[in-house]
């Protein structure tokens, strides 16, 4: 191992090639880590010689490449998963509960550090009130509901390997050069029409 590198923090990014992924991976670099990213990228999408990151392209469910690519004392920020219901239940289940399994198992058996999973507000279901914390899940829908088998699975492997874990249940994201999402869309509105519409009835979002 690079002597440089071994010195340096080591943070493993699963689905690196979204909209947090990419962001968080580059702004880690500059903080001095050394990035390990993991995404089914074609040659042309994935980062070509990015200082302090070192690319893996492939599928969470390959268990060879995972353990390859996971070190003791990695910190490994799971961000695998469907982040909409626009989709069928069986697919919903393969990326939402299925590809965990290959993912937490390779954690355990490489000893990591950490475990940050990427959850989603959707485990709370319709609320009438904004949701907190301490609330419990009820999810609604089978998104919701696949987010929390997801969310249960991280607790029992981390419990069962001893290994820490934060779980981060998100909300709509947004920020700079995002071209999808709720916010997006208000500002397309915005420079279209110079109008927003919201749905007619009380709704509370949580924007990260």
């Amino acid at each position: 191992m690079n002597v440089h590198r071994a010195k340096k923090k080591r943070l493993c990014i699963l689905g690196a090639n979204g909209y947090i992924g990419t962001r968080l991976m580059r702004c880690a670099a500059a903080q001095g880590w050394f990035v390990k990213a993991l995404a089914a990228w074609s040659v042309s999408e994935s980062p070509h010689n990015e200082p302090g990151i070192s690319v893996f392209r492939g599928n969470a469910a390959n268990r060879r490449l995972l353990e390859r690519m996971i070190e003791p004392g990695d910190r490994v920020i799971n961000l695998i998963g469907a982040t909409t219901a626009e989709t069928s239940f069986e697919k919903l289940l393969e990326s939402n509960v299925v590809a965990h399994r290959s993912v937490l198992e390779a954690c355990g058996r490489r000893r990591a550090g950490k475990i940050i999973f990427a959850s989603s507000i959707a485990i709370y279901g319709s609320v009438s009130r904004p949701a907190g914390e301490d609330d419990l899940p009820r999810p609604c829908d089978e998104h919701g509901l696949t987010k929390r088998f997801g969310e249960q699975m991280h607790e029992f492997y981390a419990a069962a390997y001893g290994i820490p874990i934060v779980i981060l249940r998100l909300g709509s994201v947004y920020g700079p050069d995002q071209r999808k999402g709720i916010v997006y869309s208000f500002a397309q509105s915005l420079k279209r029409s110079g109008e927003i519409r919201i749905p007619e009835r009380p709704v509370w979002r949580d924007f990260v």
